[in-house]
């Protein structure tokens, strides 16, 4: 599952992958591109919203599934 996320998120260029070495096991680092790290900013105000808001968030949900039945 983690190797699928990331080889998702390479293809899309968020992070750049290195093989270091020729013999097993070998060392594969990844580092977040220039382009991911643009990705970042959107993310924290993202995630600061939704701090702020949580409470919001929670009653919305609630009232969903009190009306409509809980979704999990």
């Amino acid at each position: 599952m983690l190797s699928r996320t990331l080889k998702n998120l390479e293809d899309d260029g968020m992070p750049a992958r290195t093989v270091n070495g020729k013999k097993m096991p070998v060392e594969v680092v990844y580092k977040i591109t220039d382009f991911g790290a643009e990705l970042i900013k959107f993310l924290n105000s993202l995630t600061s919203w939704a701090k702020e808001n949580y409470d919001k968030i929670l009653k919305y949900s609630n009232n969903f599934s009190k009306v409509y039945g809980s979704s999990n």
